[in-house]
């Protein structure tokens, strides 16, 4: 390259071109995912509208022997348990209160992990179980379960729910059994969400 008095200037060396930083393209954030509870509890409390209206469907149909198909269309007009139901609920839950309140009970336990992790766990079950029906004979409340007045043979954390499980069977039968355990599940969901929220 000449200049304008005729010398020749050196041609300018290229300037190295310095690497361009990479810019880090920042990852799309995940959605934050609430700590979801593992227990049967906590997840009812997260679907206490599904588990009220199986709780309605199943007192309707094994409780009150009302057919399927009318139980059906009638909580899909009303879009949940109807009035019929929740007093059907509620007379299922009086007559077999023992077992409601023992549901509820061990169900609350479970869900906030106060229940141990070994077999004495089962020894926790038949004992409540047991004291239930007991008060429920004392102050008449309920329909107490016909308690025997031996154990079944074997080790205490057999013996015990095995004894307390056979004498509500006996006494509810299977269908209504059924009833009183959805109740006090669902209960102790709806209670459990209750005490959640009143935390937030």
């Amino acid at each position: 390259m000449t200049s304008t008095l005729g010398v020749r200037r050196p041609k300018p060396s290229a300037e190295p071109e310095t690497p361009r930083r990479r810019t880090v393209m920042s990852q799309p954030a995940l959605p934050s995912t609430q700590h979801q509870d593992p227990t049967l509890v906590g997840w009812l409390s997260s679907h206490t509208a599904l588990a009220w209206a199986a709780t309605a469907a199943l007192t309707s149909i094994l409780g009150f022997g009302l057919a399927l198909p009318q139980v059906a269309t009638d909580m899909a007009q009303a879009e949940g348990p109807t009035g019929d139901q929740w007093t059907q609920i509620a007379f299922a839950a009086g007559y077999c209160l023992p077992l409601v309140v023992s549901v509820f009970a061990l169900a609350l336990a479970y869900g906030r992990r106060a229940m141990p992790n070994d077999m004495s766990q089962f020894l926790v079950i038949g004992i409540v179980l047991l004291a239930s029906g007991a008060v429920s004979h004392l102050i008449g409340l309920g329909l107490a379960p016909d308690l025997p007045s031996r154990l079944v043979p074997g080790p205490p954390y057999l013996s015990i729910p095995v004894t307390a499980v056979s004498a509500y069977l006996t006494t509810y039968g299977v269908p209504l059994a059924a009833c009183a355990v959805a109740i006090g599940l669902s209960a102790a969901a709806q209670v459990t969400k209750w005490l959640a929220s009143t935390r937030s």
